[in-house]
Formats: structure tokens, C-alpha cells, sequence
């Protein structure tokens, strides 16, 4: 049969309790016995010893005082060398058949006897015997065991009732996070919270735990969902338009020129797939932590200027000027292809999203170590509630509103990941409607240069 863990702690519990309670009385009780019965013992051999004392012979008799003989419960009686009775009192003719031990304190039946020998002068040898009836001491002791017992089996029962009930208050909490969780499971709502009380024990620790991690997995998820949703939309996007070109071109009476042409297209939707699927396979690589850097020292001043070179060509096709001012000499230690991949897709996002006819400003500096750079536009900007999301995979602000087709929306994620995987970080400030700043920051190599102190 299982047991729950209540049930399993008040069972411990009150083991616990009874085997401990058990154990204190039974030494309380057996000192109380022993305490008892020495006491009767001493004063059985305090009595026979004041007997012993004053027996005297008078008149041809053996005597002692009468008070003496039968005091405080113990009776004593004196007989000569050969066993006749002399003075004294015995309570049974059947102790005075006892054989004569002296010395030594024996129980018989509910009566403590106690032998001993004297010498009384002008007579000689005598026995002495004393005994005192233990009878009522032995049944108060008997008593106490049996109300001990008592005790013990109510203090078991208490002990179980109320360590159960403490411990199912204790672990209400507990259930608590048990039902939160079986309602996850059974109607997977991420959004379902632990109700935290006032307490601030372990619990309470535990529940604030448990609800952090359900903040991050319906997040994680939530992420996951429209990594998906988006993830195939851009794919069939491309599909789709792939499966009409190719279908007509296979149109009859098409011409060679339009056969071309729809050629053309099925190429410009490949090679966009293609980028695309080489972007989330980086991004889940990285995920996973199966992704390698191929790390090397490297001039970092230079690789801005070779691709600011690019990105003024790209800037040029829709009259932007691109302006750079890049501080020489600054290296870092990096990967090469990624840094460039980072570098590209901001300038690319600059002009995508930049005004015709506009600017763009690239620039790079060293500071406290650490290789700082920018890429400035004075484009379409980014609205407010737009900013917490650039970096999401697939995330597009409302294209529209701009009327400018962007990409898949991993560009931004990818220089995330980027200067991440360099021990850098990047931000973002923008303005609707007056332009956007994206800045980075990746640690520089000491000594190198503009970066020497």
C-alpha cells in the first residue's frame, strides 16, 4: 500500500514521539521502583540495627523495647541460636519458617526480610528477623506502569493525529504546486500561476521558483510558436512563388524570353531560401551550443572599412550617402566571417529601412577596452513598442505603415547572437519618423594599437 508523504512523516513523527516517551518513563518509572524498594530496604536495616543495639537480657529474658519491635511498618522478631522464638512480632507463623539467611535483604511474597546475628550479653547468640510488607508499594508501582501505558497510547494517538494534520498545513504548498502543475498538463496553459502567500519559507521559495520557470517556458514557447508560424510563412512565401513561376513557364506558347524570365525569378526565391535556411540553421546551432567559432586575432578597424566599402555600394542604389569615421588600429579577437555577417546586416537594415536620398553614418572607436561602434540612419525609425522586439527571430515591425519590404526578420537576431558569441552586447535608439541607431560593443585586444593605454 502507498503511502503519502504525510502520512509517511506522522508515522515517522509519532514512532518517533512514542519510542521517546516510551523511554523516559520507563526510566522515570524504574527509578521510581528502585527508589522505592531501597528506601524500604533501609529502613528494614535502620529498624533491625536499633533493635540489635538495645537487646538486653533480663529477669532469664531476652527483651527490647516494645516501640522498637513494630515500628514504621516493619515488625521484628528474636530467636535464640536454636530457633525458639524469644521477643518480638511476626506478622505470618510463615515467616518465622523461613530459613535463617542473615546478612542478606530477600523478598517473600509481598514481604522484605532482612536476617541478622547478635551477641546479647549474659545470654549469647541470637537471630534477629525484620520484615516490612511491600505490597502497597509494589501495586503503586504497578499502577504507575499501567497509567504510564495509558499515557503512552493517548500521547500516540495525539501525536499521529496532530503531526498529520501539521504536516498536511505544512505541505498545502505543496499540493498547491501539484495541481498547478496537472492543470499545465492537462490543458498546457503556460499562463496558470502558483498563488503565493505571505510566508517567506521554503516553500514560498519553491513556488517563486516554480513560477519564474513558467515565465520563461511560456515565453520559450510563445517564442517557439511564432518562430514556427513565421518560420513557415517565409518559407512557403518563397514556395509559393516558385511553384506559379515554374508552372508558367510551363504554360504552352510561352517564349523563351518569358521562360527566362520566370527563371529568373524561381533563382531570386532559391537564393532567398537558401540565405534564409543558412541563417536558422546558424541560429539553431547556436541554440543548441554546437556552434564553433573559428576565433583569431584580427584588425577590426579594417574588416569595418572593407565592408563599409560594400554597404556604400548597396547605400549608393537608392541614393543614400554613407559616411564612416572608423578609429585605425583597433583588433579584436574574433571570428572573421561572423563579424562581417554582423557588420553587413546592420548597414543592409540601414539602407532597407534608411530615406532616399538620406544618410548613413558608420563609426568604430576603442574605450575602456572595449572595441565600440555604431551604424546610424535617419530613415523610418522605430516605434516604441516596436524596440523590446527588434531582436526576436522573424520580428517585423508593421511593414504597411512604411511601404518598405524588409527581409525575414533574422538579421537582427543573427548580430545579436553575433556580438554575443564575442562577449559583446548591442542596443538599439530610435525615432519615429527621424531614424535609428544600432550600437555594439565587443572586447578589444590590450596593447594593439589605438588600444594600447
Amino acid at each position: 500500500m502507498k503511502l503519502s508523504v504525510k502520512a509517511k512523516v506522522a508515522a515517522a513523527v509519532t514512532v518517533f514521539t512514542v519510542v521517546l516517551t516510551a523511554l523516559v518513563l520507563g526510566g522515570v518509572l524504574s527509578t521510581v521502583s528502585a527508589t522505592v524498594t531501597q528506601n524500604a530496604e533501609d529502613n528494614l536495616r535502620a529498624v533491625s540495627k536499633e533493635v540489635k543495639r538495645q537487646l538486653l537480657f533480663d529477669d532469664g529474658m531476652v527483651e527490647a523495647p516494645e516501640a522498637l519491635l513494630v515500628q514504621g511498618g516493619v515488625y521484628t522478631a528474636v530467636y535464640s541460636a536454636e530457633g525458639p522464638f524469644l521477643c518480638g512480632y511476626m506478622p505470618s507463623a510463615n515467616l518465622d519458617s523461613l530459613d535463617f539467611k542473615p546478612g542478606k535483604t530477600r523478598s517473600w511474597g509481598n514481604w522484605l526480610v532482612l536476617d541478622r546475628r547478635a551477641q546479647v550479653e549474659g545470654y549469647g547468640a541470637v537471630h534477629l528477623r525484620s520484615a516490612t510488607n511491600i505490597e502497597q508499594l509494589t501495586d503503586a508501582v504497578h499502577k504507575m506502569w499501567i497509567m504510564a501505558l495509558a499515557g503512552l497510547f493517548v500521547i500516540a494517538v495525539a501525536a499521529s493525529l496532530g503531526s498529520y494534520l501539521i504536516v498536511r498545513r505544512c505541505l498545502r504548498p505543496l499540493d498547491t504546486i501539484n495541481s498547478t502543475a496537472a492543470g499545465i498538463q492537462e490543458g498546457t496553459d503556460l499562463s496558470l500561476r502558483i498563488p503565493l502567500g505571505k510566508a517567506d519559507d521554503e516553500f514560498h521559495a519553491l513556488g517563486s521558483t516554480f513560477n519564474a520557470m513558467l515565465d520563461r517556458l511560456e515565453q520559450s514557447f510563445g517564442k517557439e510558436r511564432r518562430f514556427t508560424d513565421n518560420a513557415s510563412h517565409e518559407l512557403r512565401t518563397p514556395v509559393a512563388v516558385m511553384l506559379a513561376e515554374a508552372d508558367y513557364a510551363l504554360e504552352e506558347n510561352r517564349s523563351p524570353q518569358e521562360q527566362r524570365d520566370a527563371l529568373a525569378k524561381i533563382r531570386e526565391q532559391a537564393v532567398y531560401m537558401s540565405e534564409l535556411t543558412s541563417q536558422l540553421l546558424a541560429l539553431a546551432r547556436a541554440d543548441r551550443g554546437a556552434s564553433r567559432l573559428q576565433m583569431e586575432e584580427l584588425d577590426f578597424s579594417e574588416l569595418c572599412e572593407m565592408v563599409g566599402e560594400t554597404g556604400a555600394e548597396l547605400a549608393a542604389e537608392r541614393g543614400i550617402r554613407l559616411g564612416a569615421s572608423i578609429q585605425p588600429g583597433i583588433c579584436v579577437n574574433g571570428d572573421t566571417a561572423l563579424l562581417m555577417r554582423m557588420l553587413l546586416n546592420l548597414l543592409e537594415n540601414a539602407v532597407r529601412y534608411g530615406r532616399e536620398g538620406g544618410h548613413i553614418r558608420l563609426e568604430l572607436c576603442c574605450e575602456d577596452g572595449q572595441a565600440r561602434g555604431c551604424v546610424a540612419d535617419d530613415g523610418i525609425g522605430i516605434a516604441p513598442e516596436h524596440l523590446p522586439h527588434i531582436w526576436e527571430r522573424f520580428y517585423q515591425a508593421d511593414r504597411s505603415r512604411s511601404g518598405v519590404a524588409g527581409g525575414a526578420g533574422l538579421g537582427l537576431a543573427m548580430v545579436e547572437y553575433i556580438a554575443q558569441a564575442h562577449g559583446g552586447s548591442v542596443s538599439c535608439e530610435s525615432t519615429l519618423g527621424e531614424g535609428s541607431t544600432f550600437s555594439w560593443s565587443i572586447p578589444a585586444l590590450p596593447a594593439q594599437g589605438a588600444c594600447a593605454d
